[in-house]
């Protein structure tokens, strides 16, 4: 089964919820870049995303970005980290994101019935490689 995801609709969704319009972009097939532009005056913030390995019980993902953006992350891991499922932990040190989908609630129930196959970046968006059980 595959799930698309366009990015056109992730950045009408944070648009709508967060008053920032996202610029997502497929640099290769590992690679995603996030760009916003927060004001007029202030450069935009730009993130790489970059899937570093994937199995059925853990995605790991690493992320390059400006001083600027890597002092916001940090920021708001610290203040989040509490709050943050279990499952899912962000090391902004090594820049490094580790997701455990059978530790995250919402994604257990999921996986119940799906497993994990993998995760391509397109062009227009996001597609998400899973088999039923």
């Amino acid at each position: 089964m595959n799930i698309k995801v366009h990015y056109e609709e992730v950045a009408n969704y944070v648009e709508k919820h967060y008053m920032i319009r996202p610029q997502l972009k497929r640099i290769d097939d590992k690679t995603l870049e996030v760009s916003c532009q927060l004001g007029r005056f202030i450069p935009p913030m730009v993130l790489q995303i970059q899937i570093e390995a994937m199995r059925k019980d853990v995605v790991c993902l690493s992320y390059e970005c400006g001083t600027g953006m890597a002092m916001l992350i940090a920021g708001a891991v610290e203040h989040l980290d509490n709050k943050l499922p279990h499952g899912i932990e962000i090391k902004p040190e090594d820049k490094r994101i580790n997701l455990f989908p059978d530790h995250v609630k919402e994604i257990r129930q999921i996986m119940e019935y799906a497993q994990l196959d993998g995760i391509q970046i397109h062009e227009d968006g996001l597609e998400i490689l899973v088999s039923l059980r």
